[in-house]
């Protein structure tokens, strides 16, 4: 670790903070180590050698040690001790699902993650079910704005294509799954109801943009005393849309917790960059008493 000082993150400076030299970085490290062994491993473990690392077994009493040896330990593809199995993927399981979490609220929500555009080029679908289906045509045709440059255009109208290809190939599977049930509830004469508000459903799907379109029309048709009418309905239907859309995010970060997208989570779940000390510690009282329960 010595060799190798300039390499290993100390501590984040605050504002006019002086980094300290690497003598006195060494002896904090030091009395970290030999007054807080748990806290050194959580804090520099990851620069350590396997090697190293062994020569803290012997301290496995410590839960703190512990804990983190099973996590450093596994990194590296060691196999870790046969005592307590569960326990410890247990352990890494919530210690991965902290950083995740983490990561969501300093990163994920500060970025274009969630965005509009960004949602409807991963999920189209789920897009298109909470949001997309609610905005009406003209506000989708929208024409560009003079600050947007050609090649600007040129790549919005490639994800938009993208986007409108995934929907009608979705579209033609349930259309054949829709005609596949009809043919077999057709069988049945007591299911006739049924089909019918399933036929109802997809119409009513298909038709949420146009029926909006269509209210907006029939109410400027009967002239200004209404206006204030179509306002309400607009803001309605804006706050309809931004409550779906919350929704929707909600549904998506559940979705990036649980692993499930095209993301590298190595990158997060062995990053102590992404810790949250406080929640550990809840995490090592639970699982301490956890852990006497078991004897």
């Amino acid at each position: 670790m010595r060799e190798n000082l300039n390499n290993i993150p100390f501590k984040t400076l605050r504002l006019g903070e002086a980094e300290l030299d690497d003598k006195d970085k060494l002896t904090q490290m030091n009395a970290t180590l030999e007054s807080d062994p748990g806290l050194f491993l959580s804090k520099w473990g990851r620069y350590l050698s396997q090697s190293i690392l062994s020569l803290f077994q012997c301290m496995q009493d410590n839960y703190e040690v512990k804990f983190y040896l099973s996590s450093l330990l596994y990194k590296e593809n060691t196999p870790p001790p046969k005592a307590n199995t569960r326990n410890q993927r247990s352990a890494l399981y919530t210690l991965s699902q902290n950083r995740r979490y983490e990561y969501l609220k300093r990163q994920l929500r500060h970025s274009d993650y969630f965005s509009d555009e960004s949602i409807q080029l991963r999920e189209p679908e789920l897009y298109e079910q909470y949001v997309g289906q609610y905005i009406p045509e003209s506000e989708k045709n929208k024409p560009f704005g003079k600050d947007v440059t050609l090649v600007n255009r040129i790549l919005s109208n490639i994800d938009q294509k993208y986007v409108s290809d995934r929907l009608e190939r979705r579209r033609i599977i349930e259309e054949e799954q829709f005609e596949e049930e009809e043919e077999e509830e057709s069988e049945n004469e007591d299911e006739v109801s049924v089909r019918k508000e399933k036929e109802d459903d997809v119409e009513m799907h298909d038709g949420n943009r146009e029926a909006f379109d269509d209210k907006l029309r029939d109410k400027a048709e009967d002239g200004d005393e209404i206006e204030e009418d179509i306002e309400e309905d607009i803001e309605d239907m804006i706050v309809f849309r931004e409550e779906k859309r919350q929704e929707l995010v909600r549904l998506l970060e559940e979705k990036f917790l649980a692993g499930k997208d095209d993301f590298n989570y190595a990158e997060v779940d062995y990053n102590e960059d992404y810790d949250d000390l406080e929640q550990q510690e809840r995490d090592f009282q639970d699982r301490y008493f956890d852990d006497e329960d078991d004897y």
